[in-house]
């Protein structure tokens, strides 16, 4: 129910702009509209909704105001779907089971170091719940607070992927939840031959279905034998692969993509407001 009304929402504001808003604001909806991908149109007309609601809730501002502000969030948002057609590849293994669990990410070339990190943790099916980090040759790109990891010499949200000149084949480590120490190896492959203006990551290839959040201990237990007891949450002891109601082995593209497409928003907005 909830999403229907949501919806309904969506449409409700992009059909009352087009038919009462500004001459502006009814030009831009029409660009938006005419980009040659569905998702690069919902994507960018969400987003606005989004940012206009956000800002209409903070400031109250008048009716005026509101239609320039929400013309100039179509445009921001429609420039950056714009330059999405250079993208980057990236194959990311789980360090110690790289044949197991990897996937193969491509990504826009503009995203940023973070964002990257939030497509890595839904692509293996994790929450991103935790912390994260990069190791970049000797530098630390975090997106967490110089007072609590005196290591992190930058801010993983500032800096976008091609800046920083990548070379081929170049390796990164990728961190995360240091509760549970998983860790990554991140290798760009170079710039993808796609010129779509797809808005989100986009998982091409891989193997294994994902990680297991707060549960790497298991994890590792089922890659070295999957009928190992453990304690399940009555106390019994059952096979390790009996703790999940999937299959472990399963690798599902589509599956994946929709729940990147999803959450991706969501996770890259609570990372953003992260102090």
């Amino acid at each position: 129910m909830i999403e229907k009304i949501i919806d309904t929402y969506f449409e409700n504001i992009i059909n009352e702009s087009e038919q009462s808003g500004s001459k502006e604001l009814k030009e831009i909806i029409k660009m938006v509209k005419q980009l040659p991908d569905e998702i690069a149109i919902d994507f960018t007309l969400r987003n606005s909704v989004i940012e206009i609601t956000n800002s209409y809730l903070i400031h109250q501002a008048d009716e005026k105001e509101v239609d320039k502000l929400f013309t100039n969030y179509l445009y921001e948002n429609y420039h950056s779907v714009m330059r999405l057609s250079e993208k980057y590849l990236f194959k990311v293994e789980l360090k110690g089971y790289e044949k197991k669990l990897n996937r193969l990410i491509s990504i826009p070339s503009m995203a940023s170091l973070s964002d990257l990190g939030i497509s890595i943790v839904l692509a293996f099916h994790g929450d991103f719940y935790h912390l994260m980090q990069f190791t970049i040759g000797r530098k630390v790109y975090g997106t967490f607070s110089e007072s609590i990891f005196e290591n992190d010499d930058r801010d993983a949200r500032e800096w976008h992927l091609n800046e920083l000149h990548l070379r081929k084949n170049s390796k990164i480590l990728f961190e995360y939840d240091f509760g549970e120490g998983y860790e990554f190896t991140v290798k760009y492959l170079g710039k993808e031959e796609d010129a779509s203006l797809y808005p989100y990551p986009y998982v091409k290839d891989g193997e294994g279905y994902g990680i297991w959040e707060d549960n790497y201990g298991e994890l590792q237990l089922y890659y070295d034998d999957p009928n190992t007891l453990v304690e399940n949450y009555e106390g019994e002891m059952i096979p390790v692969k009996d703790m999940v109601d999937f299959d472990q082995e399963e690798f599902d593209s589509e599956e994946i993509n929709a729940y990147i497409r999803e959450y991706f928003t969501e996770c890259k907005r609570n990372c953003d407001n992260e102090e």
